[in-house]
């Protein structure tokens, strides 16, 4: 389910269906070529990539239980026909500790919103600047 206000999108996933696939699916049939999506939701089976600051490391994290999601910022274009999403999820975790890091897939399992911004409706603020003599 979506609806439109103004150049924005707010869509909502159905329970059971990935976040990655039901995104790529609505931007493909509304024919948006390149935006922002931020949103937050309840979600299974997350998959993700972090960093481990004990380790020093990248980690190739997997949650199956359900996994509040506070917050997913990204961005999509695409490319050769294909979109290509790059989002970024904070988790809330127990002991109230979050984790944040690349989503790579997720599961809808409850609320979610996710406010979609095409290219061409976002403000663009870039300052005169004196010493370049460009904007």
């Amino acid at each position: 389910m979506a609806r439109k206000i103004e150049n924005v999108y707010i869509v909502n996933i159905n329970e059971g269906v990935s976040i990655i696939t039901g995104l790529t699916h609505f931007i493909m049939e509304q024919k948006i070529i390149a935006g922002k999506i931020s949103g937050a939701g309840i979600a299974d089976d997350l998959i993700m990539n972090f960093f481990n600051p004990h380790k020093k490391h990248n980690e190739h994290g997997e949650f199956f239980n359900h996994n509040t999601i506070i917050n997913i910022l990204g961005n999509f274009f695409m490319i050769h026909g294909e979109i290509k999403l790059f989002l970024d999820v904070i988790l809330k975790k127990e002991s109230h500790t979050t984790l944040s890091g690349q989503l790579l897939e997720a599961t809808i399992s409850g609320m979610n919103n996710f406010f979609i911004f095409p290219v061409g409706s976002l403000p663009v603020h870039q300052p005169f600047s004196d010493t370049q003599n460009w904007n």
